[in-house]
């Protein structure tokens, strides 16, 4: 028995119990790059941050994490399994702090914009 089968063992038995979802939202800009916002504990308040923002177009995904690393590789890996472009899919995904200058540059009046 070596001195890690008890942290396998252990964690086997915490993931097999239920998982709490976080909700995320999934914004696009008109170049088609997508932004993952999160992580909210309820579909209400995610839904409630997409429409305080301005946003129009916006989805609100379920995954069980709170990381965003993981919920992006999520993202991409539900919509390489809907069959989307491997390239399209490969893209890197923006978040918090991209957004953020996407939203600067729009306001700016850069040509961006939703």
């Amino acid at each position: 028995m070596s001195m890690y089968d008890g942290f396998r063992s252990d964690r086997i038995e915490r993931d097999k119990g239920e998982h709490k979802s976080y909700y995320w939202l999934i914004l696009r800009d008109k170049g088609g790059k997508a932004y993952l916002v999160g992580p909210y504990d309820s579909e209400e308040e995610a839904r409630a941050k997409g429409l305080s923002d301005g946003v129009v177009d916006f989805d609100i995904k379920s995954y069980p994490t709170r990381s965003v690393s993981r919920a992006t590789q999520m993202f991409k890996g539900m919509r390489l399994n809907r069959g989307e472009n491997v390239d399209s899919v490969t893209k890197r995904v923006g978040h918090k702090k991209s957004l953020r200058r996407y939203r600067n540059k729009r306001d700016e009046g850069s040509g961006f914009g939703w």
